[in-house]
């Protein structure tokens, strides 16, 4: 094997790795791109798949890049295009790379060199990807390569879209597997085409940071199962495999697969969601597959070597020195600090232990360091082994790039003067006595002599070693330290000579932390005194009392009157006295050495001293019964000591109390009590006294009164209020009215003896009054109410009159009263008695007079202090008013009489005259008068005509004629009655008007008149069916007509039974399973399960009541018959149009399309077993799933029967497989100009995985409406749900254009409607209904005509969908020429082309206009009612023409318009 070289490119990289280990800087994103011609796809790919990349290196917090670097290489050499944290300049460097080098037809290219340049460029542990398709010609330099990825920390992986074989050995293709393996990389070979797959993992791989779990070859053509270890630190894992014809499986105890990448050669595979514990990657190719598995994880190291045992990792190096005693040290990444770190172990390619395991001593935080090893001479890891502080499970983490030990060298590298630097600085401070270790770090060559001197130049012994070949080493000088010094570190080799030098400085031994010279400490109190001396090392402390006079020391030690704590810090004098004044002091000394030592003098002076005094008033004021509390404010120090003396009122002598606080409480005061009270104080000072004299007083008491208020009536002469008190001294009383003071005497008050006393008391005295009595010890006072009544008095007329019409107040003033008295009205209209009536105000208001308001009204007004009434009698006058209704009276030849009648109102009573053809008529034999009506006796044919009313009094007068007829039978049916016979049955009807045989009485049948007083009906038969009409008169000209209607039959016979054990939907099936043959017809009483069901709802059985049992009561006025029977289903019937629709799923067929099953009027026929998909797809604004299956938005299910569907093994009602957010259709734009102008095609439906189609719009984005439409017309549905409403999309604007919808409502005409483009009735299922109300979408201002002689656009959309009864078809629906009208835009042509199939292809043209013109007519009409009897119009302005001619007249040049159904799409 070829030693190694030393170009100073890769030294200079070397140094700069150095420098730059401990930095916490982010890798880069490196591309490597072979720009020869072959490579022009592979560059397109990459040129293609970088913005999303790009996205999570510039955008993403959690990103392992800083920044994105670009190399090409290309026979003879490589170019670096920039390194940049900018997006926007990496993609004009990537844009500006391109293919040349045509000529060159070796098939290598300078690949290695292009690495290496990147190596240079990149930051480190950075990620570089190289793509070609050519060997490397430089393929000597890899080694290069090998170990600027260890120094780099970088993976490198390849993409290998060729392979130049038949030149070359494939061992230098090989090349790259060796690099990738070393580097912790992959190499793909792809196909050109599968670049940007390739590309798609990075953006996972860079998001966060990762750790290696595994990484391993598989041989060609073995299965292997490759077991991995996920922990509890792992959030994620990316399993990656390549090679040849590559198999890939997972298995493990959780996580869902995500697939990154997916071909031949190459895998790679996502696993979110997993829990801790052992997984399996079972892994097979044709060739040798190399795999990688890596973790997200936030517990991760660092790590390095050193012959001398480091301070820290940057004293160390990635690469071991061969066949030599070196330190691992190792940096852990932790910041939850959630692991114990235990171990190291040196592993094989193969990660099994080749090393006993490594103890790790902790340095410094997160810092550890092995015992000396001597590393493998092949390449090895580095695995950290942890232990979860949390769970006790043991944790393993294995270096990023495997270690290869360095190679010897085939040149010796440039000599070089030493250069020396100390890490310290140039100058440190240091604590006393302490262990200083100080790091000179040397690049020279050959190898330095690394010597430490003071600067009186003492040699001094230290230790110094290699860090790297050739040119790094590292010199520690350890050594405790005592006092200042300056230390020079000095290189020399047999090129030249340098030193570096610093300077230390030792901190003093102790630390005075608080210096106070004097302490005040309060008499009788502990006091503290702190020694606040500190030392790192360690110390004693003595305390010493000092005697101020001699200047002698005494030690205080623990006693009965010192303590001191257990650090001796503190000094605690127990109890201060004055004793305790004077000088004390704490001596610090070094445990090793006591003539390092430290002093602290502090001064205690007493404070707080003070002789008696006392403090007391001469008086106090007690309340008999309250508490009293005699103070005696005392002060000094010593705290004095007090005692309490008592001298009664009666009494000279003092006697001693037991109390001795300064406070003397009396609880309840009473007359004892009252004498002197003497407080004596004393301390050891002196001794002081005062005397108070205790005054007991009574506070006022009111006696108890027999009223709080007192009550009188206007007209007496006073009203007294009595107040009587007692209390001590002797209240004084006074009277206040309404807060106010009451002056005494006066003409209206006075005050006996404590009472007050009201003179002639009035309404206005109604007030209150408060009695306050007052003396020394408070005051009491109470309130008393006064109310003084008065009797109501009224004023208002006794009569009046008014005219019809006219509005009128009664009145009944009320002008005295109090309490204010209550009003109540009563009415006599009837000349009887008086009634109530509402109304409780002092005027009666009638806003209009009408007849029947005439009477006597009568207010009664009442308050406590009496009663008043009033009356008043109104009369309302009016002119005559006849109010007979019919105008004509129709007499029956052989009625007794006829009465006329003639109802007249009217005040005064209007008189009436009745005249015959102008004459009066006066009362005879043949007319007489009843209240005004004519009554004529026996009348005939000579007493028909008209005859005339009129009403007269001095208001005015009316007049009325009335036709009189003789019929011979009655023309109405007057009073009916339905009379129900059975077969065979006798009746006899006798006419209920009837009551006296001086009435006369006649019968009729539907043939004329009966003979009879009576109708006799023998064995009754449907002859005897019809109409008998009776017709009764009497003397005083009364007539009446009774109708008697006669229904011969039977009880109801059930017509069959049609069992419905396999009921597939048909609702008429249910109903007609209780049909009847019953005379008269029979009703239907349902039951559902045992509920009735209301007769509103009987035409939902088989809608809302499905399978179950029924029951039927079928009955008429001869009899019922009960039938019971169930309804039950094998196949599943889903209902099109759902209750609760909004949260049902989308039931489609096995594949998730448009199901095409089995449809009746009501429901979709599933047959049993039949396997369904069921699908929550995501919304716009929203993700989707099923209520019960949370994580799921696609659900596979089989039909069980009826409503029952099986899903996972388990049944569910579809009802209970809702969604938890509404459905709601969506749009996908495909990006692609679809006709001439602004125009896109988009296609609307629901988003599943895929896309489910309902239609497809070509929608010109200018004027924001359709320019056509493309659907299947899959149904006749012409009842829709009124549930629908328009609805927007996000991210397609409303139309703006709510002016042209001119119609207020779906009844309005001659305007124009916001109607459907395509009609949600030509769809088969709710959810394909829903996306046609889409606004803007499917949105067009439509002509509604004025008359039915013009053809609405509605009426085309029928006609059309009604064709589907004979299959289903494709309709393209547009408009064309767009006008403004009054701002807004209005298409003045709708059309459909429709394709019943190859052979029949019609475009219908409907003018979308108020007056269509011939000019409108663009081609000929092909369609008539002998040939296309299904084209039905109004006008000759909807017209049907040839597809060529359509196309043509409106200037279509899309082939797609009317073509076979694959073309469109």
């Amino acid at each position: 094997m070829l030693g190694r070289i030393y170009p100073l490119v890769v030294l200079l990289v070397f140094a700069d790795v150095v420098m730059k280990a401990s930095c916490a800087e982010k890798g880069s994103l490196t591309f490597v791109i072979d720009d020869t011609l072959s490579m022009t796809d592979d560059i397109n790919q990459v040129k293609r798949s970088v913005n999303r990349i790009m996205d999570i290196v510039f955008n993403e917090k959690a990103s392992v890049i800083s920044n994105m670097v670009l190399v090409t290489f290309n026979d003879p050499d490589a170019k670096f295009w920039t390194a940049t944290n900018n997006r926007n300049e990496f993609n004009r460097a990537l844009g500006a790379v391109y293919v040349h080098n045509y000529h060159n037809n070796d098939c290598r290219e300078p690949s290695i060199n292009g690495i290496i340049l990147a190596l240079n460029k990149s930051n480190r542990g950075s990620h570089i990807y190289v793509f070609t398709d050519a060997s490397a010609k430089d393929h000597q330099n890899a080694h290069i390569v090998k170990e600027l990825c260890q120094k780099k920390q970088t993976q490198i992986s390849f993409v290998i879209t060729g392979r130049c074989t038949w030149h070359y050995p494939d061992e230098i293709m090989h090349i790259y597997y060796e690099i990738a393996q070393a580097c912790s990389g992959l190499a793909y070979e792809v196909d050109k085409n599968a670049v940007s797959e390739v590309l798609k993992p990075i953006t996972d791989i860079i998001s966060g940071e990762k750790i290696i779990i595994t990484t391993t070859t598989v041989p060609a053509g073995v299965l292997k199962d490759i077991p991995f270890d996920v922990d509890d630190q792992t959030e994620y894992v990316i399993v990656s495999v390549s090679g040849k014809d590559v198999y890939l499986r997972l298995s493990g105890p959780a996580g869902k697969q995500e697939n990154l990448m997916w071909n031949a050669n190459g895998k790679v595979v996502k696993l979110v969601n997993v829990t801790p514990g052992r997984y399996t990657a079972t892994v097979k190719g044709t060739s040798e597959t190399s795999v990688v598995i890596v973790g997200r994880s936030d517990f991760l190291f660092k790590h390095g070597f050193s012959e001398l045992k480091p301070k820290s990792l940057k004293d160390t190096s990635l690469q071991p020195i061969v066949n030599t005693n070196v330190h691992l040290s190792v940096l852990v990444t932790d910041e939850r600090e959630s692991v114990e770190i235990i171990k190291a172990q040196i592993l094989g390619m193969d990660e099994k232990p080749i090393r006993p395991d490594l103890p790790l001593t902790k340095i410094s935080k997160d810092f550890y360091v092995t015992p000396p090893l001597v590393t493998p001479t092949q390449r090895f890891k580095v695995a950290v082994i942890g232990r979860v502080k949390a769970t006790g499970r043991i944790i393993k983490r294995i270096a990023k790039i495997p270690i290869t030990p360095p190679e010897p060298p085939i040149k010796l590298p440039d000599k070089q003067v030493p250069k020396a630097v100390i890490s310290e600085g140039r100058e440190t401070t240091v604590e006393y006595n302490s262990s200083m270790k100080l790091t000179c770090k040397v690049t020279a060559f050959p190898k330095p002599k690394i010597s430490w001197y003071n600067k009186q130049g003492q040699l001094i012994s230290s230790k110094s070693s290699m860090i790297e070949y050739p040119y790094d080493y590292i010199s520690y000088l350890e050594m405790p330290v005592a006092k200042e010094d300056k230390y020079i570190c000095t290189a020399v080799n047999d090129v030249g000579t340098n030193t570096a030098s610093i300077q230390v400085n030792v901190k003093d031994a102790f630390t005075v932390v608080n210096v106070r010279s004097s302490v005040n400490m309060e008499y009788g109190k502990p006091g503290i005194l702190k020694c606040d001396i500190t030392s790192r090392l360690p110390m004693d402390i003595h305390w010493y009392y000092m005697n101020e006079m001699t200047g002698a020391k005494k030690e205080v030690v623990n006693s009965n009157e010192y303590s001191i704590s257990a650090d001796k810090t503190g000094l605690t004098i127990k109890k201060v006295d004055v004793n305790s004044v004077g000088k004390y002091v704490c001596l610090a000394h070094l445990v090793n050495d006591k003539n390092v030592k430290k002093e602290l003098t502090q001064r205690v002076q007493v404070t707080g001293l003070a002789p008696p005094k006392t403090q007391m008033p001469a008086n106090v004021k007690a309340v008999k019964g309250k508490a009293v509390v005699l103070e005696c404010k005392v002060s000094g120090v010593p705290i004095p000591t007090i005692k309490w003396q008592f001298s009664g009122k009666s009494s000279s002598k003092f006697v001693p109390l037991a109390e001795t606080g300064s406070v003397l409480r009396i609880n309840n005061v009473e007359a004892k009590h009252e004498g002197q009270y003497k407080c004596v104080a004393e301390n050891a000072l002196a001794k002081d006294e005062k005397v108070t004299t205790l005054i007991v007083q009574e506070i006022p008491r009111m006696m108890s009164s027999s009223s709080s208020t007192y009550q009188s009536t206007e007209g007496d002469t006073t009203l007294k209020i009595p107040c009587v008190v007692t209390g001590y001294p002797k209240p004084s009383i006074t009277w206040k009215m309404d807060g106010r003071p009451i002056a005494v005497p006066s003409a209206k008050y006075v005050v006996e003896d404590g009472t007050l006393v009201i003179r002639y008391p009035t309404v206005a005295d109604s007030k209150s009054y408060e009695c306050v009595a007052t003396n020394e010890a408070g005051s009491v006072s109470t309130t008393f109410k006064t109310f003084i009544r008065q009797k109501p008095q009224v004023v208002g007329v006794s009569t009046k009159k008014v005219n019809l019409g006219t509005a009128v107040d009664i009145e009944c003033r009320v002008v005295k009263g109090w309490p204010k008295p209550n009003i109540r009205w009563f009415v006599d209209n009837s000349g009887k008695q008086f009634v109530p009536v509402a109304g409780s105000l002092d005027v009666m208001h009638i806003a209009r007079a009408e007849n029947t308001h005439t009477g006597r009204y009568k207010c009664v007004v009442q308050n406590e202090a009496g009663t008043v009434e009033h009356v008043t009698s109104l009369t309302v006058e009016s002119r005559p008013d006849i109010v007979t209704k019919s105008k004509s009276v129709e007499a029956i030849e052989g009625d007794v009489a006829i009465k006329i009648p003639c109802n007249v109102i009217g005040v005064p009573r209007p008189t009436i005259t009745w005249k015959l053809k102008g004459a009066i008529i006066t009362p005879n034999a043949k007319y007489s008068f009843d209240n005004g009506s004519l009554v004529i006796m026996n009348p005939s044919k000579i007493d028909v005509g008209k005859y005339t009313c009129e009403a007269k009094n001095y208001l005015g007068s009316a007049s009325s004629t009335i036709d009189l007829t003789l019929e011979k039978r009655p023309s109405t049916f007057g009073t009916t009655h339905f009379v129900y016979l059975l077969y065979d049955e006798n009746r006899n009807i006798e006419c209920d008007a009837y009551r006296s045989k001086s009435q006369s009485i006649k019968w009729f049948d539907n043939e004329g008149e009966l003979k009879q007083k009576s109708i006799q009906i023998t064995k009754a038969t449907v002859s005897n069916d019809g109409n008998y009409t009776c017709h009764v008169s009497d003397k005083q000209g009364h007539t009446e007509t009774h109708t008697y209607v006669v229904n011969v039959g039977g009880p109801p016979k059930l017509l069959g039974d049609s069992p419905l054990n396999d009921w597939r939907g048909g609702v008429q099936e249910i109903r007609s399973n209780c049909d009847s043959d019953a005379k008269p017809q029979a009703k239907v009483q349902w039951k559902y399960n045992g509920k009735v069901i209301p007769d509103s709802d009987v035409q939902d059985i088989g809608v809302i009541y499905k399978w179950g049992h029924y029951t039927c009561n079928v009955s008429n006025p001869h009899g019922s018959v009960l039938k019971d029977f169930d309804v039950k289903s094998s196949v599943c019937l889903i209902p099109k149009n759902l209750k609760d629709a909004e949260y049902m799923p989308l039931v489609l067929d096995d594949k998730g399309a448009w199901p095409t099953w089995e449809i009746s009027k009501y429901f979709s026929v599933v047959e049993q077993e039949e396997k369904m998909t069921l699908s929550c797809p995501n919304r716009k604004d929203a993700s989707n799933s099923f209520k019960k299956f949370p994580s799921k938005t696609v659900l596979k299910a089989y039909c069980d029967k009826e409503d029952v569907f099986i899903v996972d093994g388990k049944r569910y009602k579809l009802s209970d497989l809702q969604c938890t957010q509404g459905i709601q259709p969506t749009v996908a734009k495909k990006n692609v100009k679809c006709l001439t102008g602004n125009s896109e095609l988009i296609k609307v439906g629901y988003n599943t995985g895929g896309f489910l189609e309902s239609y497809e719009v070509c929608f010109d984005k200018t004027v924001r409406m359709p320019r056509y439409i493309r659907n299947i017309v899959t149904a006749k549905n012409d009842k829709l749900s009124s549930t629908y409403a328009w609805h927007t999309y996000p991210g397609i604007e409303d139309s703006h254009n709510e002016k042209a919808f001119t119609c207020k409502n779906k009844l309005s005409s001659c305007c124009y409607a916001k109607s459907q483009l395509v009609e949600a009735k030509d769809f088969k299922y709710a959810a394909e209904m829903n996306t046609t109300f889409i606004d803007p979408l499917n949105v067009v201002p439509a002509w509604r005509p004025c008359s039915a002689s013009q053809t609405s656009w509605e009426s085309v959309n029928k006609m059309v969908r009604e064709q589907t009864f004979y299959d289903e078809f494709v309709v393209w629906s547009g408009t064309d020429t767009w006008q403004k009208k009054d701002g807004a835009v209005i298409p003045r042509y709708l059309w459909k082309v429709i394709r019943f199939d190859d052979d029949e292809v019609f475009a219908i043209i409907h003018v979308n206009d108020r007056a269509p013109t011939d000019s409108d007519i663009k081609c000929k009409n092909v369609c008539n009612s002998d040939d296309e009897p299904w084209f039905k119009v109004s006008d000759k302005y909807t017209y049907c023409c040839s597809l060529s001619d359509f196309l043509k007249a409106f200037d279509y040049h899309d082939a797609s318009i009317g073509g076979p159904l694959s073309d469109a799409e």
